[in-house]
């Protein structure tokens, strides 16, 4: 016997059910979900009709486009369309200007740079294509393979594209705290404020508290009393001295760790150091070319 999940709705036509036993299971949640992404990702060009210019690469676009559910021809033999055959939605063209033999007598067509394409897949999603047009300056292209929250920056054109597919989701409503907390978090890196992760200094006091076989443990508030000012002096000179004392101490643990544990604490301050030099250069770049329009 098997039942529906009602708050994870098949798309038309798909039986996407999971055994009765399972429907409770959030991992067998997760793998339903997974599986109906991937289908609507190879549906993503489904009832789109390509036709690709001499100059573009054909091999790969093609691959691509049928990959993912769209239709393809191409200038050249053995060719399923001719150029011009109205089911044409998409011509993907690598010149200033398409030839003239490329042109809908409609005008219904969209030209596009084979970087479209390429962007549409990376994002599984449309993307509106009057950036992509013949004789345009191209986006920035965006890897797929790159960690912007583990990195600490993320372009600009990745934010468009994000809030592209929060609309196209219909889940900017149900965003909006989310999109709020994180429009807060890029503007103090864009002030310069770049969040610094904690992984180095948790490793040092683990490092401490395994040398010396402690427990970290919160320290209790003293009551404060009122005090002359001599004394409150002589206690001022006593928190240095003893938060002196302390910082010597830690820096003596830390010699006396284990030598493992120091390269893997002086590597980790490395990395560190070298994203916030690789951020600041990638701001950096952004900005000049904002400037350069």
């Amino acid at each position: 016997m098997t039942v529906s999940l009602q708050n994870l709705p098949s798309p038309a036509g798909e039986g996407y059910e999971l055994e009765e036993a399972f429907a409770e299971s959030e991992e067998a949640r997760e793998l339903l979900r997974k599986q109906r992404e991937a289908k609507q990702r190879t549906n993503l060009f489904a009832g789109k009709v390509f036709f690709l210019a001499r100059e573009v690469p054909r091999g790969m676009l093609e691959f691509v486009l049928r990959s993912f559910g769209g239709k393809v021809g191409w200038e050249g033999p053995h060719s399923p369309l001719s150029p011009a055959d109205p089911a044409i939605t998409h011509v993907i063209v690598d010149r200033p200007a398409p030839a003239q033999g490329l042109q809908s007598p409609r005008g219904d067509r969209e030209f596009v740079q084979p970087q479209w394409v390429l962007d549409c897949v990376n994002n599984n999603l449309i993307i509106p294509a009057d950036r992509y047009a013949p004789g345009k300056t191209l986006p920035p292209h965006l890897s797929p393979f790159v960690d912007n929250q583990a990195e600490g920056y993320t372009p600009e054109y990745q934010k468009e594209i994000d809030a592209m597919k929060r609309s196209a989701e219909g889940t900017e409503g149900t965003a909006g705290t989310q999109g709020t907390q994180g429009d807060d978090e890029e503007g103090n890196r864009g002030n310069g404020e770049t969040e610094k992760p904690e992984d180095v200094g948790r490793f040092a006091r683990e490092i401490e508290r395994e040398e010396i076989g402690e427990e970290e443990k919160p320290r209790e508030a003293e009551e404060e009393k009122p005090v002359e000012t001599e004394e409150l002096e002589k206690l001022e000179k006593q928190e240095e001295k003893k938060a002196k004392k302390e910082e010597e101490e830690k820096e003596r643990r830390l010699l006396m760790a284990k030598k493992k544990h120091q390269r893997i604490y002086r590597q980790l301050e490395q990395e560190e150091k070298k994203k916030e030099k690789r951020v600041k250069e990638l701001k950096s770049k952004a900005e000049k070319a904002k400037k350069g329009k």
